[in-house]
């Protein structure tokens, strides 16, 4: 399949033009890296598309409760519950009717986190979570499960708004507080994206 363009998901993806490119080129980084790939925080497919498209050959998990956002548990969030709720579980399914291996698991996480799972290895992680609570989930869960240079990428870090206030300060929060408890190596890429690289 040819590696898409962000013109070909742009109706199911909220990445946008600024942040494909950095994503796309996260993807290439993992070549020759072994491991399943997943997303936490699916919405309507479109870049669980393009890592699919990208990796025809690897698994893929897709975790999202497909219901929007949950309620915010911390004064400092400012997204709302049921925020990214316009998508549909049976509309994502359609996108990947022409690959294998595409395994969805709907509800909250870490909830839907299956046995099988615990000895699955990574070799890719799109995380956009949102909260600070579901990174903090995403990454205690994926990181230890990461191959060697296997990379999670975090969306929406340090995204602010027109007025300089950070939208989402939880991810950049739990990036930094399980910094000091994995001793992993991240680094801000691009805008609102950061790069955690397991070595």
């Amino acid at each position: 399949m040819k590696k898409l363009n962000f013109s070909d998901i742009r109706e199911v993806s909220v990445l946008g033009d600024h942040k494909f490119p950095v994503f796309m080129g996260a993807l290439d980084l993992v070549e020759n890296v072994e491991g399943d790939t997943a997303e936490l925080g699916v919405w309507r497919g479109g870049s669980a598309l393009a890592i699919k498209s990208r990796y025809p050959n690897r698994k893929i998990h897709l975790f999202d409760s497909f219901e929007g956002l949950r309620k915010p548990i911390h004064s400092f969030e400012k997204h709302n519950e049921k925020d990214f709720s316009d998508t549909n579980l049976e509309d994502v399914k359609v996108l990947f009717k022409d690959f294998e291996d595409v395994f969805i698991y709907k509800g909250w996480f870490p909830e839907t986190l299956t046995d099988e799972l615990n000895d699955t290895k990574f070799s890719f992680v799109h995380l956009d979570g949102d909260f600070y609570q579901s990174t903090v989930d995403g990454i205690n869960f994926f990181y230890p499960r990461m191959s060697q240079n296997g990379i999670i990428l975090l969306d929406d870090y340090c995204n602010l708004d027109a007025n300089g206030i950070e939208i989402t300060p939880g991810v950049s929060m739990a990036v930094k507080e399980l910094a000091l408890k994995y001793g992993y190596f991240w680094m801000p890429v691009k805008k609102y994206q950061a790069m955690i690289v397991k070595r």
